[in-house]
């Protein structure tokens, strides 16, 4: 599961229960997605401010 608390610019990506991996950003808004099995996850940050963005993907290791 990828949760986002939007007010706090943080990130988490969460597994049965347990946190795989989390980040805070100071831009925004983020947008994100994970893969059906869980292991690997995206992140699309965008900074409306300095019109630019970035997008990171992330795999859980074996």
């Amino acid at each position: 599961m990828l949760v986002a608390d939007r007010g706090n610019g943080e990130i988490a990506a969460v597994g049965s229960g347990d946190l795989i991996w989390k980040n805070s950003y100071d831009v925004g808004p983020a947008v994100g997605a994970i893969s059906g099995d869980g292991s690997t996850w995206s992140i699309s940050v965008q900074d409306n401010d300095n019109q630019s963005g970035e997008v990171e993907i992330y795999r859980e290791e074996s």
